[in-house]
């Protein structure tokens, strides 16, 4: 199994936008720029807590379960680790990037230009 195969970023894409639009809707946007930046790291990671708020705080009236599961979404893919920490109420799961974002670009543009081109052969088929 090859490192794009183990860890797939394919999403629903949307080609009539730009930047992260292509891959993300518009409220998941900021998350996706807030981890990409430095502030969230292994030592101050990113509680789901913490980017509800900073969602809604944006304009964006989104539910805490789709914020973590959004989260949860970038993790399985790849593009997040998962800690765990505790606080009130018990153990609450923490996020940071595992590597820079333009890895998972990476192999993003690995997965697309495999599809296409398997897509060729069976046009030319």
């Amino acid at each position: 199994m090859t490192k794009q195969e183990d860890r797939s970023v394919t999403r629903k894409l949307n080609l009539e936008r730009e930047g992260w639009g292509i891959l993300f809707k518009d409220w998941q946007i900021p998350l996706v720029e807030l981890l990409n930046g430095d502030t969230h790291d292994v030592v101050n990671p990113l509680r789901s807590r913490e980017a509800w708020h900073y969602i809604n705080e944006l304009g964006h009236n989104k539910s805490r379960a789709s914020v973590i599961f959004f989260l949860q979404d970038l993790a399985e893919a790849g593009w997040l680790n998962v800690g765990k920490r505790t606080g009130k109420g018990g153990h609450h799961e923490v996020y940071h990037k595992a590597a820079p974002f333009d890895q998972f670009l990476d192999d993003l543009y690995f997965e697309l230009t495999e599809m296409l081109q398997s897509l060729k052969g069976k046009v030319n088929e």
